[in-house]
């Protein structure tokens, strides 16, 4: 019996002891181009989709969903939605790596309390700017270690923390939220470009949280003419916009 508790103890040190993944849920949103930086719409979402798909294997989380799903709300106070944007970008050459500067910010989903904001200089091969699917990539990739090691020992901010703001924008009260309008799009046809304020946003059909205020709004399709509105939106809104697209002249 002393030699077979002795074998048992040995035993469970030897395995590992799965650990508590840290957060429910991990909402990925499409970055955005910040003022002065284009990356093309092939790169958005190829880095969104690598993103997706390397964020699983860090175990952060015991799932990650895209932007159009919902999270239970028994889930949602330990879990995180993660926003971006692209703030700069050098295309690099044969001996010199390339460099996109991407902007994370990580915020709670139950009531937008900011998690963290990170700012990193993602490098990336030469043979890998060969077309921006390849780049978008093999960038997206590296994000989600990024993100990983940058929320080690990272906590949920209390209750009551101050509502995420966009930088650049004007702070609000730590006891006030950001008001958003849920507006779902569509376009006939359908797979348009949907941009706000010059910003990618998704395409069509999509369910889209529009912060309140006036937008410029853009939803565009190769061969089409472009359906450019102004349009205001209030906190609680739920609203629908529906493009009809015209064929571009010959």
């Amino acid at each position: 019996m002393r030699r077979f508790l002795k074998y048992l103890l040995i035993f469970s040190i030897l395995i590992p002891t799965a650990h508590a993944q840290q957060y429910a849920a991990i909402q990925l949103k499409h970055f955005t181009n910040a003022p002065g930086t284009y990356m093309s719409t092939e790169f958005i979402n190829s880095f969104y989709d690598e993103m997706r798909n390397q964020l699983p294997k860090e175990k952060l989380s015991a799932s990650v969903v895209d932007e159009s799903a919902t999270v239970p709300a028994t889930d949602a106070v330990n879990s995180l939605v993660v926003e971006g944007r692209y703030v700069g970008f050098e295309k690099g050459g044969f001996i010199k790596p390339g460099k996109i500067t991407v902007e994370f910010n990580i915020c709670r989903i139950s009531d937008h309390a900011l998690v963290r904001t990170i700012t990193k200089d993602l490098l990336f091969p030469w043979g890998a700017s060969t077309s921006d699917k390849k780049m978008g990539e093999y960038v997206g990739r590296f994000a989600a270690v990024e993100m990983k090691d940058a929320l080690k020992g990272v906590t949920m901010p209390p209750p009551g923390s101050p509502a995420f703001v966009t930088p650049g924008s004007t702070p609000i009260a730590a006891a006030t939220t950001v008001g958003e309008a849920q507006v779902a799009f569509t376009s006939d046809p359908t797979g348009a470009e949907i941009n706000i304020d010059g910003n990618y946003a998704g395409n069509t059909p999509s369910q889209i949280k529009v912060k309140a205020g006036t937008h410029s709004i853009t939803i565009t399709m190769k061969g089409y003419t472009a359906w450019v509105r102004s349009m205001s939106f209030e906190a609680g809104d739920q609203r629908s916009v529906a493009a009809t697209l015209d064929k571009a002249p010959q």
